[in-house]
């Protein structure tokens, strides 16, 4: 008897529960690589996405306060 409450309350959080609640619309990355980090922040939160900022790096290609390495990579797709 036990068991089956237990079968049938974990298949309801299986079937419509879990979907139900991961469910999302999902989104495209957009390229912020060598974007000022403020304009990148923005755009990303303009878009829907939360961004995550990491300590500064370093690089002789870009200057200071840009964006010289993003993941998820552009064009990727997330939720």
């Amino acid at each position: 008897m036990i068991f089956t409450f237990f079968a049938i309350v974990g298949f309801v959080i299986d079937v419509w529960i879990m979907p139900w609640y991961v469910e999302s619309i999902e989104l495209e990355v957009p390229n912020v690589v060598g974007m000022n980090k403020d304009d990148a922040e923005k755009l990303l939160t303009e878009s829907n996405l939360n961004p995550i900022l990491e300590g500064p790096r370093y690089s002789d290609e870009f200057p200071v306060d840009h964006v010289i390495y993003q993941k998820p990579e552009s064009g990727s797709m997330v939720k």
